[in-house]
Order: structure tokens, then C-alpha cells, then sequence
């Protein structure tokens, strides 16, 4: 994987890089993500909340990512220089809380 990166902990890779069969592939909308791990992955799955209550979420899975703990570690990295990028452009981000029972009350 090229890596391109403004971090000097990361190895920028200059190649040309051709990606095939982008027509079929298929664009989401996700609004819930959960991840999970293991000794030997990285467990990203993408969904749409539906319906979202104080007791009940429904969740629509649309696709899981299973990563090696290196490539999701790379993937963060440039994850965290997009946002920050987007930040300075447009400014910062307001977070919500992560679940009902973490809100303000």
C-alpha cells in the first residue's frame, strides 16, 4: 500500500496507483461503527442507524472491514491528518456523545 503521509512516522511511498473496478464498487452512507479486535485483526463494521431510542438501536450492517493491526494503525494516522486538514478549512468538529446514556443531561 502507497502511504502518503505529512507525519514523519509514516513512510511516504511515491507510485503511480491504478484502481480497478471502482464502477462496481459499492458507496455507503455510515452513521454507526463499531470496531473490534483481536491478536491478529482489526474488525470495522459500517452500518446506518435506523431508529434510535434510550432503550433500542436498529442498525442496518452494510459492510465489514477486517484490517492487520498495521494497516488499521496507517489508516488512523491518515484519518487524523484529514480531519485536522478539514478542521483548518472549515473548523472543528462538534462531537456528540457516544451513546444516550453519555449525554448531557
Amino acid at each position: 500500500m502507497g502511504i502518503k503521509s505529512k507525519s514523519k512516522k509514516v513512510v511516504e511511498l511515491q507510485r503511480q496507483r491504478e484502481v480497478m473496478g471502482v464502477e462496481e464498487a459499492p458507496t455507503y452512507y455510515s452513521n454507526s461503527v463499531e470496531i473490534a479486535t483481536s491478536l491478529w485483526d482489526i474488525r470495522i463494521r459500517f452500518g446506518e442507524l435506523k431508529e434510535a431510542s434510550r432503550e433500542h438501536l436498529i442498525v442496518k450492517n452494510l459492510a465489514t472491514v477486517y484490517l492487520s493491526p498495521a494497516h488499521a494503525k496507517a489508516v488512523s494516522v491518515l484519518l487524523a491528518e484529514k480531519i485536522k486538514d478539514y478542521e483548518l478549512t472549515f473548523g472543528a468538529i462538534p462531537t456528540a456523545p457516544i451513546s444516550p446514556d453519555t449525554a448531557e443531561k
